[in-house]
């Protein structure tokens, strides 16, 4: 989303070179229908912000301009931000990064995975480092059941030595902030425990 002419022609050109990127410019918001990320300067972030339909499809952002901007871009919500001066190759590798990240959906209610963060349009949740890569590593394996091992291996890149509870208190933890992130009465477990064995993501609760 942008009016700067020369800087939308670059990126369009850019997207029609590489496979898996296709892109769309715009001086003003657009449809959400089959939108994976938006692009936008930092001083038109609150054209997307004042617009509601962005807000109930939790459609990632990535702003992009002066680098004192960086934090508010930061608190309103902003997965990723671009300070001058950037590449259009940064911009596309960090659009690649935040398109491939998995996407959950619990009762028909989108969550967005950003570094760092769990967000609904219901509120944002912060996540700790080791909670995030918990979530990912359940998400790539959504439907089947991940050992505790396995998750030990994601957090560490090695399996402890001896008998260790940090992946359970994780995944309290865990829970209790995406309970944060949905409605009253819609906090069911989207992490279930499989005793003995480890943790999952049920398939018909993840896309």
């Amino acid at each position: 989303m942008t009016e700067d002419a020369i800087l939308a022609k670059r990126f369009l050109g850019y997207c029609a070179r590489e496979k898996g990127l296709e892109a769309l410019s715009s001086s003003e918001p657009v449809g959400v229908a089959d939108i994976d990320l938006y692009v936008l300067p930092v001083e038109r972030l609150h054209l997307l912000l004042e617009d509601p339909s962005w807000t109930l499809s939790c459609i990632p952002i990535i702003a992009y301009g002066d680098p004192s901007a960086l934090r508010g871009a930061f608190l309103a919500g902003c997965a990723d931000y671009l300070r001058e001066p950037w590449s259009i190759e940064e911009l596309a590798l960090r659009a690649r990064r935040l398109i491939s990240l998995p996407r959950l959906c619990l009762r028909g209610i989108p969550l967005r995975l950003s570094e760092g963060s769990v967000a609904t349009r219901f509120g944002r949740a912060e996540l700790t480092f080791p909670e995030q890569r918990i979530l990912l590593a359940l998400l790539r394996h959504k439907g089947s059941v991940v050992p505790r091992s396995a998750l030990q291996c994601a957090l560490w890149g090695r399996l402890p030595q001896g008998r260790s509870r940090v992946v359970d208190v994780h995944v309290s933890s865990l829970r209790r902030k995406l309970r944060r992130v949905l409605p009253s009465g819609e906090a069911g477990p989207l992490i279930r425990a499989v005793k003995g064995i480890g943790y999952l993501v049920c398939a018909e609760e993840a896309l």
